[in-house]
Formats: structure tokens, C-alpha cells, sequence
């Protein structure tokens, strides 16, 4: 059961890589890269303490930029840099999904709807 597991997040992650940089940068998706890439001040950079961002918007922490901080230091800002992390964790999450849903319920319903959210539009 868990090779098909494997197979349905391997689909997944292949999907989502596919054309990955198109379309380009939505807002929501780069509130943080000002803040990550310490362009102060920024458009997005409401709050911070001695150069160090804190708030990227009045409601929005740093954290994020925190973490994609040495991303984008390394291997530079793009649409792949952005995204890719934030598919990385969607498919970990996915794999959380079978061994929840298999234990509330069934494995076959558990295979369903692991398949039905990896293979989703979203």
C-alpha cells in the first residue's frame, strides 16, 4: 500500500513542478521576499528590531522570511525558490494523510482519498 502512496506523491510533487514558474510571482505569494532578502525598507516590511524583520504586514509575522532567508541566499529569488519549499511541505502532509485517514476509517478510504487530494487541481 505504501509503494501506491509513494506513487500518488511522486504525481503530485511531478505535477506541481510542472511549469512551475508560470504564472510569475503572485502578491500573496511574495509578501515576504522583502523581508527575507533584508531590502529595508521594504514595501512589505511593517515592523522590525535592528535590521531584523519582524512583521511583514501589521498581521503577518516574519517567520517565513526567516526560513527562506538561506534558501534565497543560496540558490537566489525566483518563482522555483518560492514555490518549491511550499510543495516540499504539501507533500509531506499528504503522506500524513493515509495513516490518518486509514485509522479513522479504512485503508481503501484511505487510498481514495489520498489519491483524490494528490491528484486534485489545487
Amino acid at each position: 500500500m505504501w509503494l501506491a502512496i509513494g506513487v500518488l506523491l511522486a504525481i503530485r510533487f511531478g505535477l506541481s513542478l510542472y511549469m512551475i514558474d508560470r504564472p510569475g510571482p503572485q502578491q500573496d505569494e511574495t509578501l515576504f521576499v522583502n523581508a527575507a532578502t533584508l531590502r529595508v525598507p521594504g514595501v512589505y516590511l511593517a515592523h522590525s528590531l535592528a535590521g531584523i524583520p519582524l512583521m511583514v504586514f501589521p498581521y503577518i509575522g516574519a517567520l517565513k522570511s526567516w526560513i527562506y532567508d538561506p534558501l534565497f541566499a543560496t540558490l537566489g529569488t525566483s518563482p522555483a525558490t518560492i514555490r518549491v519549499p511550499a510543495v516540499l511541505i504539501v507533500c509531506a502532509g499528504l503522506a500524513f494523510v493515509y495513516p490518518a485517514v486509514r485509522d479513522l476509517v479504512s485503508r481503501s478510504v484511505a487510498l481514495l482519498a489520498t489519491a483524490v487530494l494528490c491528484l486534485g487541481a489545487a
